[in-house]
């Protein structure tokens, strides 16, 4: 039999093949870089970033006793819960001084907890600066399956001072790292400003759909979810009555923060023309106006303020430090082109230096202020689900291009589907450069050319017959292949470690095909022969 009709050569070369188009990836385009090989921090570098934990730690003391259940203190656990939005904890209970130590997973103002507190006991003492190790391992543990799910791209991550956590992420561009981590993950959803769903109310998360709109040439997805059945119920109650109205849907709202804007964004609103849009600003709220309909809207729930950004007047300082009392920190909606810097000096000294921009970019005025806010989507309520105990919800949006719309859509999955128990903040990010420098992968593939020419002079010496020498590099090439193929398939990083391997595969199978070419040479070897299961068992 010819060996290009043997059914073991055909399926060799075919999945030699398979794998050489998964590292090739030509839909890519024509080009020789094999775009289907991630190589980690030893040899195309990655990015080095520093994430800070933001929670508060609280000592509270008791009025009362404790009873033999702690009631009070998880009575105060769920208070703080409720009114802060945010996962709580208690790290410590003493009975015999009535003290419990509790840990809230983002920054809070004294005041505000004095305000909590006070009908369960007093507060001993308040820090901002140590987050517990439970919460560091449960956030390390979180932002590495959003990462690195199958474990396979080399990222090392480690706790480095009291709250800061330090991820090395190979072959990834620092922005890209940043928006991966940065993200909390926190879902909220809201009929009329009364919160309906969070995070927690999430069963299933589905498939993302990707659809195209012709009539406003824009991609959409969406991402089903299935909620509990206490979120469901609660959406009937809240939703009964109100068929049309919107189901405001925020992931990562900053309720913390201040969002500053220049006034003239106001005089903006009205060039829009498209649902949904930011429409008005009220200033008795402090909050944006945005419109699903002709007839129905929402208030966006996020504190926001104009301030003349060549420098500010003195209500407009006031009103600062007014806000700065419930806020925890501001976002400038622009840059530093569009804040002078005796403005940006202020704001950085009212808010002790948290400050964030927020460039619009290349977003329409209402994208632009719905990012700022953690605006998803906000869906109209259809007149078949209001009031009923609706199980399945979407988050849905619109991006230019699919390959955006589908990213944003796998990103938002990915968060949703590992949620922060604290709120984060990228203290740093840094580009790392190849720890054995840019040339050491042309060096591994010349070195890779040199020693297969080695091995193919050294068969040929052994058995000085191209017949022979020929096949066992092919299969060689095949293995190699096949082997990288399948690294490509499950996102396998590619590093030292990996080479090695790479280079035991090469010589176990040279070595293996010449004990079995000797073995042919010398007759010691039958004609194969088919044989059937029973046969092979007995």
């Amino acid at each position: 039999m010819s060996p290009y009709r043997n059914p073991r050569v055909v399926l060799l070369v075919s999945l030699t093949l398979l794998a050489l188009v998964g590292v090739w990836q030509p839909w890519r385009g024509l080009s020789f870089e094999l775009r289907g090989i991630t190589t980690g921090l030893d040899l195309a570098g990655g990015s080095r970033v520093v994430v800070r934990l933001d929670v508060t730690s609280v000592e509270v003391r008791f009025r009362a006793p404790f009873d033999p259940n702690f009631t009070a203190v998880s009575e105060l656990r769920d208070h703080l819960a409720d009114e802060l939005l945010s996962d709580v904890k208690v790290l410590a209970v003493n009975q015999s001084t009535r003290t419990a130590k509790f840990e809230i997973g983002k920054p809070v103002e004294e005041d505000l907890l004095r305000r909590l507190v006070e009908n369960f006991g007093e507060i001993l003492s308040i820090s901002r600066e140590e987050a517990s190790s439970s919460t560091m391992d449960e956030v390390i543990s979180t932002l590495m399956n959003r990462i690195d799910p199958a474990g396979l791209l080399g990222v090392s991550a480690r706790p480095t001072g009291t709250n800061l956590l330090l991820f090395e992420i190979p072959a990834m561009e620092p922005e890209q790292a940043k928006l991966l981590i940065e993200k909390e993950g926190k879902l909220e959803a809201f009929i009329e400003n009364s919160l309906i769903l969070r995070g927690s109310d999430i069963e299933i998360i589905y498939s993302v759909r990707i659809t195209y709109l012709p009539e406003r040439r824009l991609y959409r997805y969406e991402l089903p979810l299935r909620i509990s059945k206490e979120g469901a119920k609660r959406f009937a109650e809240a939703s009964a009555g109100k068929a049309r109205y919107p189901f405001a849907i925020y992931l990562d709202r900053p309720a913390d923060a201040l969002l500053i804007f220049d006034p003239s964004l106001r005089n903006q609103l009205a060039g829009e023309v498209r649902y949904p849009r930011v429409v008005d600003y009220s200033e008795e709220r402090r909050q944006f106006y945005a419109r699903i309909s002709d007839y129905y809207g929402f208030y966006l729930l996020v504190s926001a303020i104009p301030i003349d950004p060549r420098g500010p007047s003195e209500n407009e300082v006031a009103l600062l430090q007014e806000c700065r009392k419930s806020t925890s920190r501001a976002i400038l909606l622009g840059d530093n082109l569009t804040f002078s810097e005796q403005t940006i000096r202020l704001i950085e000294n009212i808010f002790e230096n948290r400050v964030e921009f927020l460039p619009r970019g290349t977003l329409d005025i209402s994208e632009w202020i719905f990012k700022a806010c953690g605006l998803q989507s906000a869906p109209e309520i259809s007149e078949g689900i209001a009031g009923k105990e609706e199980r399945e919800v979407e988050i849905t949006g619109t991006r230019a291009s699919e390959s955006e719309a589908a990213r944003e859509a796998d990103e938002l999955k990915t968060v949703l589907s590992q949620r922060l128990t604290a709120k984060t903040t990228i203290a740093s990010t840094t580009y790392i450069p190849p720890r054995l420098g840019a040339e050491f992968a042309e060096e591994i593939k010349r070195a890779a050319l040199a020693a297969v020419f080695a091995i193919a002079c050294m068969i040929y010496m052994r058995y000085r017959d191209l017949g022979i020498v020929l096949p066992i590099l092919a299969t060689m090439g095949c293995e190699l292949i096949l082997t990288i193929g399948a690294a490509s398939a499950v996102r396998q990083t590619i590093g030292l470690a990996e080479i090695g391997g790479l280079l035991a595969v090469i010589g176990t199978g040279v070595e293996h095909q010449l004990i079995i070419t000797d073995e042919v040479l010398r007759g010691e070897v039958r004609e194969y022969r088919a044989r059937g299961v029973r046969e092979r068992v007995s």
